[in-house]
């Protein structure tokens, strides 16, 4: 039911970050990897300094076993938001 209201959100505004950050977590949770890093990087073209989809997007690639890209991304991530501790 969310799924289609995301969906449905993006076809009326189909430059909505929230909205493709939302379906890049859907298509996460259903294992549909490839088509999660699609969805995060059309939030990055709008928004490139966002750490949260940088992270979502690093974890992506580790997950599909590309850690060289995955490590870029962390590190990149972790430039545009430092830890607070």
């Amino acid at each position: 039911m969310r799924y289609q209201v995301v969906l449905r959100s993006l076809k009326q505004s189909p430059d909505n970050t929230s909205a493709w950050s939302l379906l890049g977590n859907a298509r996460v949770a259903h294992k549909q990897y490839a088509k999660a890093i699609q969805c995060f990087g059309r939030v990055l073209a709008t928004a490139p300094n966002s750490a949260e989809v940088v992270n979502n997007l690093g974890a992506m690639h580790q997950l599909r076993g590309e850690s060289k890209r995955a490590t870029e991304c962390f590190y990149r991530a972790l430039a545009l938001k430092p830890s607070e501790a």
